[in-house]
């Protein structure tokens, strides 16, 4: 399930959308969010980027899907310069920092949101890559704030 996947500047695919890509993510939030709230319990597995499935620590992976999301890139991959082969440990702290965050965004996607929403975005990133499980998101506030999120849909001004 890479939404958006830098290959080195070679693509020759398009990414998807800022707008089509939350739609999924808000999608697969949902369907998260159904299973951790069912009254019957329902096995899953490995929830990351390359599948749908999920693991004990889904919420923590949905955190690692959102960031490849931003940033366009695998969560793991030795190619990156070093210190930046583990997307999480590399791009982690620049998530709360707008200035920063803006360093990590996936520049094909320059111009398709607002800072206010990458920003938002970004701390529910940051969140839900919480190290303490007690202290990440539950999948409904999750889906709760992708929400709002994509409620926001403020285009930023046109770039010149």
């Amino acid at each position: 399930m890479i939404l958006n996947e830098s290959n080195g500047g070679s693509s020759s695919v398009d990414p998807l959308s800022w707008d089509l890509q939350l739609k999924i993510a808000i999608g697969a939030a949902r369907d998260l969010s159904f299973l951790h709230t069912s009254e019957k319990q329902i096995i899953y597995k490995d929830f990351k980027a390359s599948n749908i499935l999920l693991d004990g620590s889904d919420v923590y992976g949905f955190g690692v899907v959102l960031l490849e999301i931003l940033t366009g890139l695998r969560a793991l991959d030795t190619i990156r310069p070093s210190g930046q082969h583990d997307l999480v440990d590399w791009a982690k702290p620049l998530l709360s920092n707008k200035k920063k965050l803006q360093t990590i965004m996936d520049a094909r996607m320059e111009g398709q949101y607002s800072s206010k929403v990458a920003l938002e975005t970004g701390q529910l990133t940051l969140k839900c890559l919480e190290l303490e499980p007690r202290s990440r998101p539950s999948m409904k506030e999750v889906t709760e704030v992708l929400e709002r999120i994509e409620a926001m849909r403020i285009k930023p001004k046109e770039s010149k």
